[in-house]
């Protein structure tokens, strides 16, 4: 379990820090907290239209952040980005 963990909250390299791959589980574990605890203690009934759209912004936001500056991480190979290859030389006869 904590491979998985250090796997999820690392940069590329699995052993740096992703500040914004920690914000985000915070984010994300606070939603939830929160949601439950305008449900359970509060008693309001669950807007499923609104939770998604939330939780969607939330986790699609984050992801795109992810996503955008993964080629800045530490340990990230630039053939694993789509596109061109950057040296079309390679192998080239």
């Amino acid at each position: 379990m904590r491979r998985f963990f250090v796997t999820m909250l690392t940069c590329a390299d699995n052993e740096s820090a992703d500040i914004g791959r920690v914000a985000l589980l915070f984010v994300a574990v606070s939603f939830v907290g929160l949601a439950a605890v305008d449900i359970f203690w509060r008693g309001h009934p669950l807007d499923y239209m609104g939770f998604g759209a939330a939780a969607g912004g939330i986790l699609g936001g984050g992801g795109a952040g992810i996503g955008l500056k993964h080629a800045s991480e530490p340990g990230a190979l630039s053939a694993t980005l789509p596109g061109p290859d950057p040296l079309p030389s390679r192998g080239a006869k």
